[in-house]
């Protein structure tokens, strides 16, 4: 049954972990040579994401985040949440750059790297995984079951019967 509930859930976590769909942890879907300004909101992971493919022919330099009131490059000063994002059409996203603050802060994310990038809310994908009943009431089935398998092996080694008292005719 947990099983079943996980794969019931497969579109839901498609739809979370695919930059290039629609999702309120999706916040910016970035060309190259261009730049969008953006509210960035404390206790947060903000992270810019690449395709996989991709990840070895970006600058990482020229992908920057620059603060709209002091014009100060804010560097990436965490690791992300997820350092690989996987899609249901074998494309991966890996993150480039994560950041997190302690008050609010105007920017404006800037992309001169040579390939499309995604500013994405990892918080907010963590969120909605977590507010999901379903999928975390599966995984905990699947947990509990797997933590249960020793205790059956045990009972199995108990309750065998003992081949001497076996009255084989």
């Amino acid at each position: 049954m947990p099983i079943i509930g996980i794969i019931s859930q497969q579109d839901n976590i498609e739809q979370i972990s695919n930059p290039e769909k629609e999702h309120v942890s999706h916040l910016i879907s970035l060309e190259n040579n261009n730049s969008e300004k953006i509210t960035l909101y404390p206790n947060n992971f903000y992270s810019v994401y690449v395709k996989s493919e991709n990840k070895n022919n970006i600058n990482k330099e020229n992908i920057l985040l620059i603060d709209v009131n002091t014009q100060n490059e804010l560097k990436s000063t965490e690791l992300p949440i997820f350092k690989d994002i996987p899609t249901e059409n074998g494309d991966s996203y890996t993150a480039v750059h994560t950041w997190t603050f302690n008050d609010i802060h105007e920017v404006e994310l800037q992309n001169t790297a040579g390939e499309k990038v995604w500013l994405i809310n990892e918080s907010a994908i963590f969120t909605s995984l977590k507010e999901n009943d379903i999928l975390i009431g599966s995984v905990f089935g699947c947990l509990t079951s797997i933590c249960l398998i020793p205790v059956i092996i045990i009972w199995f080694v108990i309750n065998r019967p003992n081949s001497k008292t076996l009255a084989i005719k």
